[in-house]
């Protein structure tokens, strides 16, 4: 139990701190509205059980992560996190400064609505912390639970992720954020596109 409590205190904590996910979950509910970016929410949290269920597969059957697995994922994350800060930039160009950009209703075409589950899917899969901290998260409790345990813990985790996404959907929804985040709509652009590129130089460079 204790193991326990030490790993959700520990994955809360990491979830915490804004990263890709965050800014893309922003940058998609300024620009697309709520319905958009609760896809987005859900192709995180199915991103995050792809990677817990792979990790104990890995772990079962290969008795081991691979590095070169890891440098993969790297690479493709900074790729992908270039192509998020190219739309970043891309979408601070279209913003016409005398206009308020209100949210948009949720009568989107279905397609759209998966493209930003996929993109939500992607963030997840090509972010290298994600590989890295699940699996330090999982060979600590390695031994001590069972199959069904780490199971339980994964699809708590998942469940974490996808109810604080919600949660901050929420609050970021609300009329006083929502105005503030409209009127500041070039800046968080600018921010999330640089964010974006320090994220991929440190998934190449620093992890």
């Amino acid at each position: 139990m204790s193991i326990f409590i030490l790993v959700a205190t520990t994955h809360f904590i990491a979830l915490l701190s804004p990263g890709p996910d965050f800014f893309l979950l922003v940058t998609t509910l300024l620009g697309y509205g709520r319905r958009a970016a609760h896809a987005v929410c859900v192709g995180i949290a199915l991103g995050n059980a792809i990677i817990l269920l792979l990790i104990l597969y890995i772990l079962h059957h290969m008795g081991g992560l691979d590095p070169s697995i890891v440098q993969v994922i790297k690479y493709c994350a900074a790729a992908y996190l270039l192509y998020l800060a190219l739309r970043c930039f891309m979408a601070l160009r279209m913003v016409d400064h005398r206009q308020s950009i209100a949210i948009q209703t949720d009568s989107k075409p279905q397609c759209r609505i998966f493209q930003h589950f996929y993109l939500g899917l992607q963030s997840s899969l090509l972010n290298p912390k994600n590989m890295i901290f699940y699996s330090s998260v999982l060979l600590l409790v390695y031994m001590q639970f069972n199959l069904w345990q780490q199971l339980g813990l994964a699809l708590w985790m998942v469940t974490v992720v996808y109810v604080w996404n919600c949660i901050l959907l929420k609050l970021l929804s609300r009329a006083s954020y929502l105005q503030y985040l409209q009127a500041k709509v070039r800046w968080i652009y600018a921010i999330s596109g640089i964010c974006f590129l320090s994220f991929a130089f440190c998934s190449v460079y620093l992890l």
